[in-house]
């Protein structure tokens, strides 16, 4: 008898064809996941060089600003990869990605973005905001 399926609710981090038996092919939700993670470390790291104090002393402070700034745009640029890619791959890429016929979701097919896909092009957004007014601060002031 073939093995139940395994029924958890399916995101960018859940692990893809072990978690969820509905599951066929990876690679798209795999490159969604790295785009996600280089975006979350590319964030970190523009807030621990706008703390470090010799890099004020060194580069002064507008350059500083400038460098966060632009950091905080390609975050934007590796978010905006990822959620596009998460927006193929739910609309898309939906019947090709998940098994037909499945007995526990009926329409797993049907499925539609969630509400951290709508906070995802939210930060997008703010972060090209604020990054474009850092580095503006760091030009003019």
């Amino acid at each position: 008898a073939p093995d139940p399926p395994v029924d958890y609710y399916f995101g960018p981090f859940d692990e893809c064809g072990k978690q969820s038996s509905h599951t066929n092919a990876c690679s798209k939700l795999y490159t969604c996941r790295f785009f996600l993670v280089t975006a979350l470390i590319t964030a970190i790291v523009s807030y621990c060089l706008d703390r470090l104090i010799i890099l004020k002393n060194n580069l002064g402070e507008n350059k500083l600003h400038m460098i966060v700034g632009s950091l905080w745009i390609l975050t934007a640029f590796f978010m905006m990869i990822a959620l596009s890619l998460w927006s193929t791959f739910i609309t898309k890429d939906n019947r090709k990605f998940f098994r037909k016929g499945s007995e526990t979701h009926l329409r797993v097919l049907d499925w539609k973005h969630g509400q951290a896909y709508n906070f995802g092009w939210i930060g997008f957004t703010l972060q090209v905001i604020c990054g474009g007014l850092f580095i503006f601060i760091g030009w003019v002031f």
